[in-house]
């Protein structure tokens, strides 16, 4: 799921039959749009602040796309082979896209910057996968091996000015997507990769908190299954996934609130922009759908949308 930069769409991908559907639907009721039906695979959307959202389309000769905000045809930007891109992140007011780029079996990542004017592409960090940008001036990422780096970043240039520092080495390893997540002041959050207990056949993972500037706490969690952790806007609430459901933590009041009951398979929450709202996605009567929830848990979850068929975030 990808929310437009003013919080009012959000940009999913749907499957009917052999076409791939690129849609944006509005947040507060109504009726998608359609922006694209291709006979391929579109995925990974990313809204952009330049009027644009970036794709991934395949399969086979993989492609980094986009297409505009209000519809038309999809714009190949990169031609990638075999190896698929993924999940382009835009640098804020730069035309240069950051963007994870690996194998079709989530082997050998690279991490790859690419201009949008020149449509020229460079390996920025061999090995690495799931940038994120801090406000202390640093790139993460992240390796196979299950570490997360820092590495000083010069946003204007979009180049390296420095050597990376490890910041943790317990990271859950999966390509290509990094389970962590960074707040507007530094503070990480992030799966480990042990497990916990006893049965180390169980897919159990602790979820801790940590500061990028020095510091660290810890969230008061029992051991339990832990993924996709996301900071709200403001970086003081965390949405994250337990037991198959869908939880907000309040870094300021220490509490915990359960947002779903009823369901399964949700995972990959989003925050709109206000941080008023959360969707994610889930199975259901309909197989896999788009919800959303108020994030202070005064009303249950609503299905958006109204299709029988699959949709992806």
């Amino acid at each position: 799921v990808s929310f437009s930069p003013e919080g009012e769409w959000i940009a999913y991908s749907q499957q009917v039959g052999e076409q791939w559907i690129l849609r944006k639907l509005p947040t507060r009721g109504g009726n998608p749009i359609t922006l694209v039906s291709v006979r391929a695979v579109v995925f990974g959307p990313q809204w952009a602040d330049d009027g644009f959202i970036y794709v991934t389309v395949g399969p086979g000769n993989w492609s980094l796309a986009r297409i505009s905000e209000n519809g038309g045809a999809l714009d190949t930007l990169f031609r990638s082979g075999a190896r698929i891109p993924y999940q382009a992140a835009k640098i804020p007011g730069r035309a240069v896209l950051l963007f994870s780029h690996f194998n079709g079996n989530g082997t050998d990542p690279n991490l790859l910057t690419f201009d949008i004017e020149s449509r020229d592409t460079a390996t920025l960090i061999p090995g690495g996968y799931a940038p994120a940008l801090s406000s202390t001036g640093h790139l993460l990422y992240a390796r196979n091996e299950g570490a997360l780096f820092a590495v000083p970043f010069d946003i204007r240039r979009a180049r390296i000015t420095g050597s990376p520092v490890p910041v943790l080495d317990s990271l859950s390893e999966s390509v290509p997507d990094g389970r962590f997540d960074l707040s507007p002041a530094g503070t990480l959050i992030y799966v480990a990769g042990r497990r916990i207990g006893s049965n180390t056949s169980a897919s159990t993972f602790a979820l801790e908190l940590d500061s990028i500037a020095g510091g660290s706490e810890r969230i008061p969690l029992p051991p339990s299954d832990h993924w996709d952790a996301k900071f709200s806007p403001d970086g003081r609430k965390l949405a994250y996934i337990r037991n198959d459901h869908l939880w907000v933590y309040d870094l300021d009041l220490g509490t915990h609130k359960q947002l779903t009951k009823e369901g399964s398979r949700r995972h990959n929450p989003a925050w709109s922009p206000d941080g008023s709202r959360i969707v994610f996605s889930a199975a259901g009567g309909h197989g896999v759908d788009l919800f959303v929830v108020d994030a202070a848990g005064k009303e249950p979850a609503a299905r958006l949308g109204g299709s029988d068929v699959d949709d992806y975030a």
